[in-house]
């Protein structure tokens, strides 16, 4: 059951991720100026040399893109999931105090009617 609440949870806080990433998608576009990526020459003249050279790029681009794109989303990530915490461990404190209620106010019930019911046998 844990395990379901959990990914649950996970599921929620990255489909809000998700959701205000494209929400914010047109403001970002809007704000900055379109980055251009620099050309650089292949230089090779075979197509497995053309091809070559454009992965090198493109993983010469990876720590660009996770800088870009990444960074910004894992804080508020963590700070959802921080918060998903934090209202959990509140539930459970809730259900706790609500169960200890519900012993304490039987228990008082109880004593009650035997009270009574000791006055009524008495008089």
């Amino acid at each position: 059951m844990r395990k379901s609440r959990l990914k649950r949870i996970i599921l929620a806080a990255l489909q809000l991720a998700s959701i205000s990433l494209l929400l914010s998608l047109p403001a970002l576009a809007q704000s900055s100026a379109p980055v251009t990526p620099v050309p650089v020459p292949t230089g090779g003249k075979t197509l497995s040399e053309n091809i070559a050279a454009l992965s090198r790029r493109a993983g010469e681009m990876i720590p660009t893109l996770k800088s870009e794109l990444e960074s910004p989303l894992l804080d508020w990530f963590e700070g959802s999931v921080k918060a998903a915490g934090q209202v959990r461990d509140v539930a459970f404190e809730a259900g706790r105090l609500h169960a200890l209620s519900t012993v304490i106010h039987s228990v008082g019930h109880n004593l009650a009617r035997e009270i009574e019911q000791g006055l009524a046998l008495r008089y």
